[in-house]
């Protein structure tokens, strides 16, 4: 995960390129709204509870959540590993 975060801060054209060919891989289209986001750094949210196991890669998209989730992930690695884990926390919580 910190790998490619880092390649999603350091060289975002060359991270673009690798998630659009992920898309392309699984023929996801902009038509149908099932690209995965190349523009956002990744997100990985991998948690467990009692019951269930949650695993996300590059979950929904919102266009009022994103753009604010985008700019505290982009803060630092440390940053975007605290604010991932305390949103996993926090849904975690909505669930029961």
């Amino acid at each position: 995960m910190k790998a490619e975060y880092h390649f999603c801060i350091n060289q975002p054209e060359e991270y673009r390129k690798k998630v659009d060919a992920i898309s392309d891989l699984f023929h996801l289209s902009t038509a149908k709204g099932n690209r995965l986001k190349s523009n956002d750094c990744p997100v990985y949210i991998v948690g467990h509870s009692n019951e269930y196991i949650l695993v996300g890669l590059n979950p929904g998209y919102s266009a009022v959540n994103n753009p604010i989730e985008e700019i505290e992930a982009r803060k630092s690695w440390e940053h975007y590993l605290d604010f991932y884990q305390y949103k996993l926390k926090y849904v975690s919580v909505l669930e029961y």
